[in-house]
């Protein structure tokens, strides 16, 4: 494959150049391990078999730089193709395995299209069995469990180089098809060195994770050389007997189990209460989960119900990762996953964080209608930077604020495979992950994709907390439901909910439960997919970019429309006109909002305000006339409000969605009570200073040093100084009586030539304002033609 010429020079970390390649170190030191339990990864046949199957591809004639298939059927059989195509230097990937893929069908086609897009031979390996079941197909290479071929001797291993395309990642399949993540070595090694700080914690892991995703497969491989036992199962197995599976987890003794998030509302479905506490999990120390955002209410029930078991409350630990990253890029700490609650919506990036808390997954507070639980992630790993950016792409500097993630460091994959021998090269300076969160004390919390954020008239709302609504509403679990934006590129397109059901709907009853919603965004449309259908991917992702294509062309159709009109509630006339064409929603809340809002942007002038104007630059309203509308709202509405709203509400339309979200309170005291409001939010605005003595300060009875002088030439202590203001005000008063537009006295020049006397300069202007040094130096400093915007600290422009 000839890309190397259109790449950049690979990073090789600090252990990608050692003696002894680590593929070679890892092969050496399974052969040499102890004989497993029962039960357990028998590393020693796992070496065996590796190469084994390193004979049988270089006798199919596969060599370095040629790619094959995997299909992950058992995880020792995909771990031994791995390893064994690695030896021949072939480059592999892991494709999911025939019940994951929906059948035999829909896996030949995959393969098939998969092939096309590696090229050359590029044999697919499976079990003997599977390869026996499908006579006639050439390009499958059986593997047996046991062969009589000679194993490929370490003197043929392949050594592979830092700059040498490793492997391909297969993504998930959100969008319908995987695309092939071109990873080298160089990204493999420094991926591993993310994952040492875990894996060197604990001594025996279980999983079920698919070998398939990149957490189970990076996880596994960096577990393989340091835990002393491995229990790894078929997620087939663990979803036909959870139960059994976590009885095994508790014989083996297992400190560490890898799992994904939707596994642990699936035991709470599948599991009695009481068998889940009569196991022991006492030697369980921590729970990774990872490959899709953790549900706190869930994890919280989940550590609840394993709590009499002897599960720690803060054993679950999430990460956060990408294909485009080889895998992992955040972890969390080893006591536990903070979980932050703040204000719903709206998720603008750029826009600010309402945060009322932060707890621990095995101690939630119960949770206000309007607010939600965020889980963190954790901090980035070893040399992963991070950050996040507006709409715009500009970097989010502060904390608690919402952003894109963006991703950069030695583990990024090169690129998507788009034809044999062509990649798709990352952009340079980092990726962009799709994902929306925000940063505090360190951590990253993530909140959702852009693409699963519902965007209605400038407003943000999360397709799982209304999917939890509509579920609801249902009498089912949310995992059963997606709400779907059927066009992001239309921001007037329909939403629709797609139900997985096993029989067609009641529509009286379908109805009748829709109409009992309060959504803040309207319904158009109910899907119904047959229960059983791969509505997740392995990993527990829902497939919204493959339903939305199922709808666009016509595949799935909906089972009844519902007509907005009849679900609307009239309004007066000239408050619609007053306030364009808002969206409403079936509930008296959002109608009553509508009202106040056209009233009172009438009362203001701005009876044409539509939902996009922005309050300050579109309509004209400072801070007062916002003041004095959100006070005329609050009153209105008796709603409580707080100064935060008045922050981030940009437009009208999010101003609505405050609004419609914000808590029953004593919104008729808003007047009184904001500035006791911004007090309580500015602390240090009721901070006294009793005395001084230089420096140091007296606080509430405590001496402390002053280090936030804004004194910035340190003058208002000095003796000189302080000696000449008395004559000074007894001879031209508190403060001149005309600008220097007019005249200036004596004492402005005096002081003026003892400034540049001290600095050393020609000559010296004295402002007494920084809005007159700002319009008569500034300009001056810039030139004609120039345009300086101070967004930083005097929110001024030139």
């Amino acid at each position: 494959m000839e890309v190397t010429q259109h790449l950049p020079a690979p990073v090789s970390p600090k252990r990608s150049l050692p003696r002894t390649p680590w593929l070679h170190a890892l092969l050496h030191r399974l052969q040499s391990a102890p004989p497993s339990s029962p039960g357990l990864l028998d590393r020693r046949a796992l070496a065996l078999r590796a190469t084994e199957v390193g004979a049988l591809l270089r006798a199919r004639g596969l060599g370095a730089g040629q790619s094959c298939l995997i299909v992950d059927e058992a995880p020792g059989f995909t771990l031994a193709a791995v390893l064994g195509a690695w030896l021949v230097g072939a480059r592999p990937a892991v494709h999911a395995s025939t019940m994951a893929s929906g059948g035999s069908e829909a896996l030949l086609a995959s393969l098939q299209r998969l092939r096309g897009l590696l090229g050359g031979p590029c044999p697919v390996l499976v079990p003997m069995a599977v390869a026996a079941g499908a006579p006639g197909l050439d390009f499958l290479l059986g593997v047996p469990d046991s062969s009589d071929v000679t194993p490929l001797p370490s003197d043929r291993w392949h050594i592979p180089k830092p700059s040498e395309l490793a492997y391909f990642q297969l993504s998930s399949g959100t969008t319908g098809s995987s695309k092939a993540i071109a990873i080298r070595w160089s990204a493999f090694m420094a991926q591993l060195d993310v994952l040492e700080n875990v894996t060197c914690r604990a001594r025996r892991l279980a999983s079920w994770l698919p070998l398939n995703h990149d957490f189970g497969f990076t996880f596994i491989l960096a577990a393989l050389c340091r835990y002393d036992a491995l229990a790894l199962t078929r997620p087939a197995d663990f979803m036909a007997d959870p139960l059994g599976w976590l009885r095994s987890v508790a014989s083996m003794r297992a400190d560490h189990v890898l799992m994904p998030p939707f596994a642990l509302s699936y035991v709470l479905r599948r599991v009695e209460a009481g068998a889940l506490a009569a196991l022991d999990l006492r030697s369980v120390q921590q729970i990774h989960v990872g490959g899709e955002s953790v549900h706190p209410g869930e994890a919280a029930r989940f550590l609840a119900a394993l709590a009499p078991a002897g599960l720690g409350r803060r054993s679950i630990v999430v990460g956060y990762g990408l294909g485009e990253a080889t895998c992992a890029t955040h972890l969390c700490d080893a006591d536990g996953t903070p979980v932050a609650q703040i204000t719903r919506g709206p998720f603008t990036p750029g826009s600010a964080v309402h945060l009322r808390g932060v707890h621990t997954l095995g101690a939630l507070p119960e949770l206000p209608a309007t607010e939600l639980f965020v889980s963190s992630v954790g901090r980035p790993g070893r040399r992963v930077r991070c950050w996040l950016v507006d709409s715009e792409g500009a970097p989010v500097d502060e904390e608690r604020r919402f952003g894109e993630v963006v991703i950069d460091g030695p583990m990024l994959a090169d690129g998507y495979l788009r034809a044999p021998g062509t990649i798709e090269l990352l952009p340079r300076g980092g990726v962009r992950t799709g994902d929306v969160g925000f940063h505090h004390e360190g951590q990253l919390y993530l909140v959702d994709r852009r693409g699963n954020l519902i965007i209605r008239r400038g407003c943000n709302y999360l397709a799982r907390e209304l999917e939890t609504q509509v579920a609801r509403a249902f009498g089912v679990h949310h995992g059963r439901v997606l709400v779907v934006d059927t066009d992001l590129q239309d921001p007037e397109s329909e939403l629709v909910v797609v139900l997985q059901h096993e029989g067609p709907l009641d529509r009286a009853e379908t109805a009748a439960r829709m109409a009992e919603l309060d959504l803040p965004v309207p319904i158009s449309a109910v899907y119904r997919l047959a229960a059983r259908t791969h509505t997740r991917t392995s990993c527990g992702k829902k497939r919204y970019a493959w339903l939305r294509h199922l709808i666009a062309t016509g595949e799935l159709r909906p089972e009844f429309t519902l007509s907005l009109g009849s679900r609307s509630v009239d309004v007066d006339r000239a408050s619609a006109e007053a306030t364009g064409r808002f969206t409403r929603s079936p509930g008296s809340r959002s109608v009553a909002v509508d009202r106040a809002l056209a009233e009172a942007l009438a009362g203001l002038g701005c009876a044409a305000a539509r939902p996009e104007d922005r309050l300050r630059e579109g309509l004209g309203l400072d801070s007062l006339t916002q003041v004095e509308l959100m006070s005329a709202l609050a009153s209105k509405l008796g709603v409580t409000l707080t100064v935060d709203a008045l922050v981030a509400a940009r437009t009208v339309a999010e101003l609505r969605a405050l609004l419609v979200q914000a808590p029953v309170g004593d919104g008729e005291r808003f007047e009184q009570t904001v500035h006791a409001r911004v007090l309580a939010e500015i602390p240090q605005m009721l901070v006294d200073v009793d005395e001084q003595r230089g420096r140091s300060l007296r606080v509430e009875g405590r001496w402390v040093e002053d280090f936030a002088s804004c004194n910035y030439l340190a003058m208002d202590l000095d003796e000189q100084v302080m000696a000449s203001v008395g004559p000074a005000i007894a001879r031209w008063g508190a403060h001149p009586s005309w600008t220097r537009a007019v005249a200036s006295p004596a004492i402005y020049r005096e002081l003026e030539r003892a400034l540049a006397e001290l600095v050393d300069a020609p000559d010296v202007l004295c402002f007494p304002t920084i809005t007159l040094l700002h319009a008569g130096v500034l300009p001056v400093l810039c030139g004609a033609g120039a345009l300086l915007v101070d967004t930083a600290a005097h929110a001024s422009i030139q």
